[in-house]
């Protein structure tokens, strides 16, 4: 198999890559927010299915959880959003490093 040329490289990385790098960095950024979420008091850490809901399944006593329910799933989005961009950023300078050194290998 031939070496890649540098133009080869630019078409194969382009927008696309941006946002694949940037649902891949959400998904991992949201699962970092969720396992790193608070613990109510003597209850732990509340399920995904609370989390995600804000809290909203809660009832009677429950409603003590509302505000850490709220936090976690603010912690969830936070990690989410926090991912993308990173991924975001981090696939726009690979793909801006691999477009120069692809530029210097015109011939």
């Amino acid at each position: 198999m031939a070496p890649m040329t540098g133009r080869q490289i630019l078409e194969e990385l382009d927008t696309p890559d941006i946002a694949g790098f940037a649902l891949v960095g959400g998904l991992l950024g949201g699962t970092l927010g969720f396992i790193f979420r608070p613990a109510a008091e003597m209850v732990g850490q509340l399920p995904l299915g609370t989390v995600v809901r804000r809290g909203a399944d809660l009832e009677t006593i429950g409603r003590l959880l509302l505000p850490t329910a709220q936090t976690s799933f603010n912690m969830l989005v936070g990690g989410a959003i926090l991912g993308a961009i990173l991924g975001g950023v981090l696939a726009y300078q690979l793909i801006r490093r691999f477009s120069r050194t692809a530029a210097s290998l015109r011939v």
